[in-house]
């Protein structure tokens, strides 16, 4: 079997199993098989994988027409520039959640974070602490989950991305109150925020995989940003910033939460051109 024959064969039974990018899977599924990167294989269509890469490259198939995420199956996940360990634990990274931390980097911008202090509500697998770590080393970071199995991964991808002094801390922020933090430079959170109905009718890769912790906002999935629209708002300075993450037809509510004489509110767009990111800055 060529490296054609065998993204055609996936391409084919991706396609049969509900899975929208089946091409661009097929292709990526092969290259992470084989050792090579996806632009390779495509320039090596005619060569034949070996028979080790084969089976291991079928293990991955068979779990992805379960709609077993690939990045479970591989046991991490890209966030920007680097990877991140994932499981069921945390919620596998995406591409929207760049756009939150870019956003992030950018109200802070021209500061290599001498004396500035970040935290991050709902760190999950890390990878939001760890991006404003590695782009801003002279901060403090700090991260909190309620889920110790997340902070578990969270610290060792900390640890394998270099970033070792992230402060991680277990905490419910609906237990925490104005004392819990202060003098905050940016808070930045991807919250959950999926309305608890809904989220039968996700995808098979997100209802079945992801931490339901991770996705629940509540009846109208707006619990979260109630509370980080009043104690966590207490945490940040004045010119401090706030950047979230939120659903689709989220933000005219949203706002709403946010709405006072001390703040100017925006919401903007992710990198796929979506209305997903509330931006906070308090006078």
């Amino acid at each position: 079997m060529t490296f054609r024959e065998a993204i055609q064969n996936i391409s084919g039974r991706l396609c049969d199993a509900g899975i929208l990018d089946f091409d661009a899977e097929a292709e990526w599924i092969v290259a992470r098989g084989t050792g090579y990167t996806r632009s390779a294989v495509l320039t090596r269509l005619d060569d034949c994988p070996q028979l080790l890469q084969i089976e291991a490259i079928e293990r991955v198939v068979r779990g992805r027409c379960q709609r077993i995420p690939l990045q479970h199956l591989w046991g991490t996940g890209a966030f920007l520039d680097f990877e991140v360990e994932v499981n069921g634990s945390v919620l596998v990274p995406r591409p929207e959640t760049e756009g939150l931390a870019l956003r992030a980097i950018a109200c802070l911008s021209g500061s290599n974070g001498e004396g500035v202090s970040i935290l991050d509500i709902g760190t999950g697998s890390g990878c939001l602490a760890i991006a404003m770590a590695r782009h801003f080393p002279k901060a403090r970071v700090e991260a909190i989950d309620i889920s110790v199995a997340a902070l578990e991964i969270a610290k060792r991808n900390a640890l394998l991305c270099g970033c070792p002094e992230i402060h991680f801390r277990q905490l419910d922020l609906f237990e925490a109150d104005a004392s819990a933090f202060s003098g905050l430079d940016l808070v930045i959170s991807n919250p959950p925020y999926i309305p608890s109905g809904d989220i039968q009718f996700l995808e098979p890769e997100v209802r079945d995989h992801d931490p339901r912790l991770a996705l629940d906002g509540g009846e109208e999935g707006l619990e979260y940003y109630r509370h980080l629209s009043a104690i966590g708002l207490s945490w940040v300075k004045s010119g401090g910033w706030m950047v979230l993450e939120y659903g689709d037809r989220q933000a005219e509510r949203i706002s709403r939460l946010f709405s006072a004489k001390e703040l100017a509110v925006s919401v903007e767009k992710d990198l796929s051109g979506r209305d997903r990111l509330l931006i906070v800055s308090k006078f």
